[in-house]
């Protein structure tokens, strides 16, 4: 479902939004950068799978043919997996990729940004990235260093930093 011209949210996700129900961000650089082919696929379907299972909406953000792409299908899903020459989309390349139209998978940084424009507030991400954990730093932190110097330009409601269960 399209969201706006630069935005495209899923039916899924702007289902849930609409209703109030859970949605979790998930970057998607793991699945393009982060693991051969093909268990990068089937980690990004058994990542989504416990989210479902949590009860919420999973919504893996990517940038795909010109648009912000919160909430990925298989199909788009398997594209990240499996094409060379993913880009990877941080805060910083974010323009760029979009500009070209172009194949990307979200870093942290890309996530919020995408997740901050559809309306999401809670995320997931793998352990060892730049995310925090109960050990290392606050999440307002990890949120700043996404956001830039304009924390209330994405986010206009708290971002809930969720850890993986033990």
């Amino acid at each position: 479902m399209k969201h706006g011209t630069h935005l495209h949210l899923s039916t899924k996700v702007q289902r849930a939004l609409v209703e109030g129900r859970p949605v979790v961000a998930l970057e998607s650089t793991i699945v393009a950068h982060g693991m051969p082919w093909p268990d990068n696929l089937q980690t990004a379907l058994d990542v989504e799978a416990l989210v479902k299972e949590e009860g919420a909406v999973p919504a893996t953000v990517a940038v795909v043919d010109g648009a912000v792409h919160v909430g990925c299908d298989r199909e788009t899903l398997e594209r990240l997996a499996s094409e060379p020459d993913v880009a990877k989309v941080s805060r910083r390349d974010m323009p760029v990729v979009l500009a070209r139209r172009a194949l990307g998978a979200t870093t942290v940084s890309g996530t919020l940004i995408g997740a901050g424009l559809a309306g999401v507030t809670a995320g997931w991400t793998k352990p060892g990235t730049s995310a925090p954990t109960s050990t290392n730093w606050p999440c307002k932190t990890w949120l700043s260093s996404a956001r830039g110097p304009s924390p209330s330009s994405t986010f206009r409601r708290p971002w809930k930093c969720l850890k993986p269960r033990a």
